[in-house]
């Protein structure tokens, strides 16, 4: 994602790094590639979901740039915000029109209970909470550096989940 974001906010936007910038970008993105390797039957390869991540990442990527030329012209970061979460829920729903989706749904949220929907509510704050923190941090600075820094998020979900862990049984062990 962030060499799509260079490549695009270079194209879309005009934004260029430093050379100071450039080296600090490298050395985050070579940690990235270095944490998404598998070592498997004495070699090593890129996980199954690479491609898709891939996809993913331009997409990301594109958006983010995005974001970052058309946020000016709203006034105020929250109008962004608004929109951008507007059109985000308006996906969602056009994911549900069709049968097919609405039953995995269905499925995937059955007997989830009390706690379950405590647990969904406070997650989709706190990411609600990471988004917000994202797009502001890329209205301040280049979209290039703030989705390069980004790519250190699995560092702390790494963290997290090894001290989740100790503290919570039944969350997998890292």
């Amino acid at each position: 994602s962030p060499i799509f974001a260079f490549i695009v906010a270079h194209f879309l936007i005009g934004e260029t790094l430093t050379a100071h910038q450039v080296i600090a970008f490298t050395l985050i993105l070579f940690g990235a590639i270095v944490a998404s390797y598998k070592h498997i039957e004495k070699k090593w390869h890129f996980s199954q979901a690479f491609w898709l991540m891939l996809a993913a990442s331009f997409i990301c990527a594109v958006s983010d740039v995005l974001f970052k030329n058309v946020e000016v012209s709203y006034g105020t970061l929250f109008q962004a915000l608004v929109v951008f979460f507007i059109g985000s829920t308006l996906f969602a729903i056009l994911l549900m029109l069709t049968k097919k989706s609405r039953k995995k749904i269905r499925k995937a949220f059955r007997g989830v209970g009390k706690k379950g929907w405590g647990l969904i509510l406070l997650n989709e704050l706190i990411g609600a909470g990471g988004d917000i923190s994202f797009y502001y941090a890329i209205t301040l600075g280049k979209a290039s550096l703030t989705t390069v820094l980004f790519g250190t998020q699995p560092l702390f979900t790494f963290t997290i989940a090894v001290i989740l862990g100790r503290r919570f049984t039944s969350i997998a062990k890292e």
